[in-house]
């Protein structure tokens, strides 16, 4: 007999243990009606989640991308996924418009070059949708057309560069077919490999931190959009942020040599694009215009140019400065 177990004449101890056995499946059968109370079983079939729609005219480029002047693409091809969204603060880009096949002119080009399956075997045709976007980007930002001068015959010359954005992988298998065009900044930093963002070449855009709709009217335009050059012999652009010595304001194409009514014009296009009380910060800076005749023929290439004097440098862009204090040593 085990010591923990007493049994009496009238079998009590194996009364005891049916009634433990009852009370343990009662307390079972508890459990799992309230199991069931609280976590009834989710009927119906299951479902997928659904798959997001192209970007919102307005919305936000939330990373950097790459700006490049190929004018090519494989026909059948469709630009790469770029990631957006609703804006706030710092964006990279805006959507400008979101177009598809069916906003295309007809024309032999845009017949071989759909956003559909890629069947051309690698045919290379010119992108229909580049002057499409460049044309939505100008609206965007307040011009009436990319060539329309905003002073005289002058053209604004701010950094402004086109991206293109299609659909993910997920969205094309689900058949959604469409381009958005994007503004950003051309960053003008060669210090950034192109390669880093995405393998792609070509300039990688910058941040900016409001938006660009309707900048030029009724202005002045973001300073995060300026042109700048280290100085008169070096044309090749720079981040305005670096020191430097030349920012361009315009340009306008005549068939004479620059008047003096295309000066005072590029006077007067400085003066509307920076919004300074006095743009030549009394006597730090000048405006001036440049001519660069073509090789042939009467055509003369003139450029708005506001540069410092003596031995002065810029640090920062003069571009919707307005009142704010000159960026200059």
């Amino acid at each position: 007999m085990e010591p923990s177990t007493i049994v009496d004449g009238s079998g009590n101890a194996t009364r005891q243990r049916l009634i433990g056995l009852l009370i343990l499946a009662v307390v079972a059968v508890a459990a799992l009606v309230a199991a069931e109370l609280l976590h009834p079983p989710v009927t119906g079939d299951a479902s997928r989640a659904p798959i997001p729609g192209p970007p919102v005219v307005g919305d936000c480029l939330l990373d950097p991308a790459v700006i490049t002047a190929q004018s090519l693409i494989v026909a059948g091809s469709m630009p790469s996924w770029l990631r957006t969204g609703p804006c706030q603060g710092q964006r990279f880009g805006e959507v400008t418009a979101v177009l598809t096949d069916e906003d295309l002119p007809p024309s032999p080009a845009s017949s071989s070059s759909t956003n559909g399956n890629n069947n051309s075997n690698g045919v290379t045709v010119l992108d229909p949708y580049r002057d499409l976007c460049r044309i939505a980007v100008t609206a965007w930002i307040g011009l009436p057309t990319p060539d329309t001068p905003i002073v005289d015959r002058w053209l604004p010359d701010p950094a402004v560069g086109v991206v293109l954005s299609g659909p993910n992988p997920i969205q094309r298998a689900a058949g959604q077919n469409w381009t958005a065009c994007i503004i950003a900044v051309n960053k003008w930093q060669t210090s950034v490999p192109d390669a880093a963002v995405n393998g792609t070449s070509g300039r990688a855009t910058a941040s900016y931190d409001s938006t660009t709709r309707a900048m030029f009217n009724p202005g002045p335009p973001l300073p995060a959009f300026a042109y700048c050059v280290p100085n008169r012999d070096n044309p090749e652009p720079v981040p305005c942020t670096t020191a430097h010595t030349v920012e361009v304001i315009g340009t306008e194409t005549t068939n004479h040599p620059a008047t003096a009514a295309d000066r005072r014009g590029c006077h007067t296009l400085t003066q509307q694009l920076t919004a300074m009380p006095d743009p030549t910060a009394a006597g730090k800076l000048t405006i001036s215009t440049t001519d660069d005749q073509a090789p042939t023929g009467p055509r003369h290439f003139l450029t708005c140019l506001i540069s410092t004097t003596g031995q002065h440098q810029l640090t920062g862009p003069l571009l919707g400065l307005k009142n704010r204090p000159i960026p200059i040593t």
